[in-house]
């Protein structure tokens, strides 16, 4: 089903929920196979980004230590996610964390803007 041209197939379609051997596993062992999995595909990966958290949810969170094009960012990350799902568990999820207003214009101006 297509509205306004945008695909709602999976719409309503529930997130994968971790498996028991996720949830059960301290963050610090879930981190140790990240890394692992992370260092067999992409040797330099900690040149371009620092993990930061695998909470029991799913959620991976990195934080990037260099800029890279949006494209070639967001093909990086799906194809980090999908060997991640496929090897480690089905529900896991990468979140890049937030990055605060780096706008020098608006420190000057004394205006704050406040992540939720």
């Amino acid at each position: 089903m297509k509205k306004n041209g945008i695909n709602l197939a999976y719409a309503n379609t529930l997130s994968p929920s971790p498996n028991i051997l996720w949830t059960e596993m301290p963050e610090e062992v879930k981190l140790k196979k990240i890394v692992e999995l992370l260092n067999e595909l992409d040797a330099s990966w900690n040149e371009k980004y620092n993990l930061i958290s695998a909470k029991n949810n799913g959620f991976v969170t990195i934080d990037f230590l260099k800029s890279m094009s949006v494209n070639e960012r967001s093909n990086y990350l799906l194809s980090i996610e999908s060997e991640l799902c496929s090897r480690l568990d089905g529900s896991i999820t990468i979140w890049v964390a937030p990055v605060g207003d780096k706008s020098s214009l608006r420190n000057l101006r004394g205006i704050e803007v406040k992540s939720i």
